[in-house]
C-alpha cells in the first residue's frame, strides 16, 4: 500500500472513530440533561437535533471515503430507531412515545441521502452542507423558540407551527447559508446574500407545510438542491 493510500485510510479511520465518539457524547449529554434538569422532552429532542448537525464537520475534515462517511449516520439511524421504537429507552432522551418522534429516524436518513449525492458529484459539498445545517440548526432553533415563545400558530394542519418559529427558521437558515457560502464558495458577496435569502425562504416554506416530522427529509434535501442550483 502506498503512503498516499495509507494516509487516506488512516484519516478515514480517525474520522470514523471521532464520529462514533461524538454520537455517544451527544446522546450521553442529552440523557444527562433529561435526568438532571426539568427541561421538556421537546427541548431534549431538539438539543440532539442541533448537536447532531455538527457531525457533518467531522465528515468534511476527516472522511474522504463515502463508505466510511455512511457508517456514522447508519449507526445514528440504528440508535435513533431503538430510542423511537422502544419507548422504555426513548424516555431517556425525551421520546416517551412514537408520536412526533419519527423525525429522529428521518434525520440520519437525510444525511445518508446527502452523502450519496455529494460523493457521487450530483451535489456540491457546500450545497449538501447548507442542507444539513438548515435542518439541524434552522429547524432545531425554530422548534425551540416556537414552542417556548411562539404565541400565534400558523393556520395550517402541519403540527401547530408558529410565526415566531418560522421567523427564527428563516434567520438561522440565512445565517447558515451565508457563512457556509462565504467559507466554501467563490461567489461574490452579492451573490452569496441573494442565494442565502432564497435558500432561507424556501427552507422556511418547506418546513411550514411539511407535516409529521417529514421536514427532516424535505428541508435538508430541498434546501441542498436549491443551494446546488444557485451555486
Amino acid at each position: 500500500m502506498s503512503s498516499g493510500h495509507y494516509f487516506i485510510m488512516n484519516i478515514n479511520c480517525i474520522g470514523l472513530f471521532i464520529s462514533i465518539i461524538y454520537i455517544g457524547i451527544v446522546l450521553s449529554f442529552s440523557i444527562m440533561i433529561k435526568r438532571k434538569t426539568n427541561v421538556s422532552d421537546e427541548t431534549v429532542r431538539k438539543l440532539i437535533h442541533i448537536l447532531s448537525a455538527n457531525w457533518w464537520l467531522i465528515l468534511i475534515f476527516y472522511i474522504q471515503d463515502p463508505l466510511f462517511a455512511l457508517i456514522g449516520p447508519i449507526v445514528f439511524l440504528f440508535v435513533d430507531s431503538v430510542f423511537v421504537f422502544y419507548p422504555q429507552f426513548g424516555k431517556y432522551i425525551g421520546c416517551p412515545s412514537r408520536i412526533r418522534n419519527y423525525g429522529l429516524v428521518y434525520y440520519p436518513f437525510s444525511l445518508i441521502i446527502l452523502i450519496i449525492y455529494s460523493y457521487l458529484g450530483a451535489l456540491s459539498l457546500s450545497a449538501a452542507t447548507i442542507g444539513v445545517f438548515c435542518m439541524g440548526y434552522g429547524d432545531g432553533f425554530a422548534a425551540l423558540f416556537g414552542s417556548k415563545f411562539g404565541k400565534k400558530k400558523i393556520p395550517l394542519p402541519t403540527g401547530g407551527k408558529t410565526y415566531l418559529g418560522s421567523c427564527v427558521m428563516a434567520i438561522v437558515c440565512f445565517l447558515c447559508s451565508f457563512i457556509i457560502l462565504i467559507i466554501m464558495s467563490d461567489l461574490l458577496l452579492s451573490q452569496i446574500i441573494i442565494s442565502s435569502i432564497i435558500v432561507s425562504i424556501v427552507a422556511t416554506l418547506v418546513e411550514v407545510i411539511t407535516p409529521l416530522g417529514l421536514d427532516n427529509i424535505s428541508v435538508p434535501i430541498i434546501s441542498a438542491l436549491i443551494a446546488g442550483g444557485l451555486v
